[in-house]
Formats: structure tokens, C-alpha cells, sequence
């Protein structure tokens, strides 16, 4: 099980005992703001290993049934366009004969056929659905219904007037899952080139680095992800596609980031939170564990808001008592940080640069 915290990610290793490591979000996005956050996303988040194509989309479909397996252990999967589990009927190679898979982003809204082996292939765009809905929704946005054409129970298929006082044809998925839809859109716009949407795509999104999604989709996928905030199951999606491609959704796991971006804050710094000050030196904030140093950071100190402030501390297994370590007294290169704090235990790898 891995729990992951706005500034310091910790996985679980053992009973008592937990590995602590940079975040790339506290790497590279602290101190900047929107189009600036956006583009540490970009740079740091895309996938490392894709799904390859298959015949009958087999490979696809087996890191699916994994990816979103239910706790049930009977083989079930959870669709996402209906909050149910469902157990498939596999043909002789394999491919589930009851089920589909939507693309969040369909393939239809890019002009690059270049798309279909990375952004069509990323799992955090790639849900499991009934067929009906493969089948309706195509390549239409996803967006609130306000004149339904057809209600399964779950998804509402109809239109929605989001583009001035046009009525636009679009899908509804339930409200369970609203927010977890946002967040991989808003993953999908930060990670690939902002220039391949055209059709549907171009009604929903721009063609810049930033913000490129339209103002009345910030509006709408905004109040997709304040209504339905992240949850341990989405945390778990994020786990188990990490697995396979190397990747995380950094919305899953800093839901906070998309304020910073298109929301609240937008145009406000990040990470500017208050740090407790230096013992040694009361002018001094003490700033989190990150992963990269440098030597106009000073010093690194051994603070985390996820480590009890009397743990004990060593760095390449040598004891140390201060609670600051100066960059010029650390060798350049990587380090092994390493604490105790009563049974609780963790580790943390830093790589200084001079």
C-alpha cells in the first residue's frame, strides 16, 4: 500500500517501517506558478513505458483488467460509467465480450496519428465501460446534461449548452467519478503537445502550452474535481498503473496543484507554506526534503512534516546531531539519509550538485 503526501511521497516496506523520497512536484514546481506548474507536469509525468498495440487490443486489455480489478477477488473489474462491478465473458483470445473501454481524451481529437502509440495508449486515459457507452459516446465531450436524451441510471446522454448558447451533444458520467474524469483530462492537457486538437477537441481545448483548456472547460472540470475529490480508489488507480508505465498522475496525488494552475490560486506561488525556523538560526526557515540539491540551497535540513521533529538521523549510515547539514560540509553526489523515531523507520536518497 503506498500513501502519497503533498511534499514528501512514503511507501510502506515493512511493519513500522517506511521509505521517504523526493517528489518531483517539490523538486521542480515549488516556487513557481500556473503556466510554470503546468509545465513541470509536463516535463516530468510522461509515461515510461506505453502499452504496445495488439491484435484485438489484447495487451491493452490485460494491464485494464488489472489496473481496474475490484477488491472482490473474483476476477471482477469496476466500470467507471456505472460505480458496478462487472465480470468478464472472454472469447478464445482473451478479449472481454461484455465490456469496452473509453478513451477520457478520445483518439478522434488529435491530428497527429503520431498519438496513437503514446497519448492513446496512457492507462490514465483508458477506462473500462459497458459497450452502450463505447458505442454513444464516440468521440463527444464529457460534460453535464441539461436536455437528456437517454439515462441508463449512471450515464446521461443528451446536450449541454458549453460552448456560448450552442447546444452541445455530450456524456455524463456519474457523479462518483466526475472528479477522478477531470484529473485525467487535466493530466492528458499537461503531459502531450497542446497543439493536436481538432473537431470536438478544439471545441473543448486550445492549442497553447497555457491554459489550454477553454474558460467553460476550466468552469466545468473545476467543479467535476471541488465535488468529487480524490479517494483511496482513485489513489489506487494511480498505484497500479504507476506499475506499468512508470508514471503517476501528479492530480491524483497533489490535487492541490490544479488550483495553482487553473483555479483559486492561479497566478499564486506554490509551496510558499509555512516551515518551521532553523534551532540553529531563528532568521532561517527550515525548508522539507527534497531529492536535488544544490549549493545555492545552503544547507539540507532534516525536516519533513511527515517525521516526528526528535527522529534520529544519519547520512551515509554516520550519525549526525544537527539538524541542518551544510551543502559545503556533503560531498556532491548521492546520499543515503536514513531516521528512527521510536519504531518508525525511513530512508531518503539525495543527490547533490555542485
Amino acid at each position: 500500500m503506498n500513501t502519497r503526501f503533498c511534499g514528501i511521497a512514503v511507501a510502506a516496506i515493512t511493519a513500522g517501517s517506511v521509505m521517504i523520497y523526493g517528489d518531483a512536484i517539490d523538486d521542480y514546481a515549488v516556487g513557481r506558478k500556473d503556466a510554470a506548474i503546468k509545465s513541470t507536469v509536463k516535463s516530468h509525468y510522461r509515461p515510461h513505458n506505453y502499452v504496445t498495440e495488439s491484435h484485438n487490443d489484447i495487451n491493452l486489455w490485460q494491464s485494464l483488467l488489472k489496473v481496474d480489478a475490484s477488491d472482490n477477488d473474483d476476477g471482477s473489474v469496476l466500470n467507471r460509467y456505472a460505480t458496478t462491478t462487472v465480470t468478464p465473458a472472454f472469447d478464445s483470445q482473451g478479449v472481454p465480450l461484455n465490456l469496452g473501454f473509453d478513451r477520457i481524451v478520445p483518439p478522434e481529437w488529435w491530428k497527429s496519428s503520431d498519438m496513437m502509440t503514446s497519448a492513446a495508449m496512457d492507462l490514465y486515459n483508458i477506462v473500462v465501460c459497458d459497450q452502450e457507452l463505447m458505442q454513444k459516446r464516440k468521440s463527444l465531450p464529457l460534460a453535464d446534461v441539461t436536455n437528456v436524451e437517454s439515462d441508463n441510471g449512471f450515464w446521461r446522454y443528451g446536450t449541454s449548452p458549453l460552448y456560448g448558447s450552442e447546444k452541445i451533444q455530450c456524456i455524463e458520467p456519474p457523479a462518483e467519478y466526475k472528479g477522478d474524469f477531470a484529473r485525467a483530462l487535466m493530466y492528458m492537457v499537461s503531459v502531450y503537445p497542446p497543439s493536436i486538437w481538432q473537431g470536438w477537441g478544439d471545441v473543448m481545448l486550445l492549442g497553447n502550452e497555457y491554459p489550454t483548456m477553454r474558460d467553460h472547460t476550466v468552469t466545468l472540470y473545476l467543479k467535476w474535481h471541488y465535488d468529487d475529490p480524490v479517494s483511496p480508489l482513485e489513489l489506487q488507480r494511480n498505484d497500479r498503473i504507476e506499475a506499468i508505465q512508470g508514471n503517476r498522475n501528479p492530480f491524483v496525488d497533489h490535487p492541490e496543484l490544479i488550483d495553482y494552475i487553473w483555479g483559486r490560486k492561479a497566478g499564486e506561488i506554490y509551496g510558499t507554506h509555512e516551515a518551521p525556523v532553523d534551532p540553529d538560526d531563528p532568521d532561517r526557515k527550515r525548508t522539507p526534503l527534497k531529492g536535488n540539491y544544490t549549493a545555492a540551497d545552503g544547507a539540507v535540513d532534516l525536516y519533513s512534516p511527515y517525521v516526528p521533529d526528535d527522529a534520529e538521523w544519519t547520512i551515509d549510515l554516520q550519525p549526525v546531531a544537527e539538524k541542518s547539514l551544510p551543502i559545503d560540509d556533503i560531498a556532491a553526489g548521492r546520499h543515503e539519509l536514513r531516521y528512527t523515531a521510536g519504531d518508525m523507520k525511513g530512508r531518503l536518497i539525495i543527490n547533490i550538485t555542485k
